[in-house]
């Protein structure tokens, strides 16, 4: 399905759509559909931050592995780079920190935590999230592009590993949470996919 907003395209799949529909409808809890929403307004903060910095998107597309941005421009430079990576993350760390003081109610803190949480893990400096794209648009400004790729690919490494391994054990853990051993492997999985 194909949506014209503000002149950019948005472009829905359909695995993308039965995905969320499947989640929703086996979510007893409600989480999913706050988490849902925390990662929306997260990209949402990327898309207000292109407009504000005049790279309006051409294509968002939202398809079974994530939700990817195009921008209007290939080259924008790294600073206007860093901003928009940030944004993301700052808009659910933001609204985390403002909803805090109203989380009397449970849908109030369960928000609060979710925007906490997804605006945390995607400052982690992994290439598949905003912390990697923040960590190699730094490193640019003052080292060679090879270099970049190498110190990137090395610490996607060694952070996807540490996730891993930090999945199992909570795998092995009395109530078996398997979130962060699904994580651990869909990054893996999709930076394996991105650099074929």
């Amino acid at each position: 399905m194909k949506v014209k907003v503000f002149g950019g395209e948005f472009n829905i799949s359909f695995p993308f759509a039965l995905m969320v529909a499947i989640l929703l409808c086996c979510d007893k809890t409600g989480m999913m559909s706050v988490s849902l929403l925390s990662i929306f307004l997260h990209e949402m903060g990327h898309i207000i931050a292109l407009y504000l910095l005049r790279l309006p998107p051409r294509r968002v597309n939202f398809h079974l592995c994530g939700i990817e941005i195009v921008e209007s421009r290939l080259y924008c430079g790294y600073s206007a780079q860093l901003a928009v990576a940030a944004s993301g993350p700052m808009m659910n760390i933001l609204l985390g920190l403002i909803l805090l003081p109203f989380s009397n109610t449970t849908f109030v803190a369960i928000m609060s935590a979710s925007n906490m949480v997804i605006g945390v893990f995607n400052l982690l400096p992994l290439s598949r999230l905003d912390g990697g794209e923040i960590l190699y648009c730094a490193m640019s400004v003052v080292l060679p592009e090879n270099k970049c790729k190498k110190i990137s690919r090395a610490v996607d490494v060694i952070l996807v590993l540490m996730l891993f391994v930090m999945g199992v054990y909570l795998l092995s853990m009395p109530n078996h949470n398997p979130t962060l051993l699904i994580t651990a492997v869909y990054l893996s999985v999709y930076a394996i996919i991105k650099r074929r």
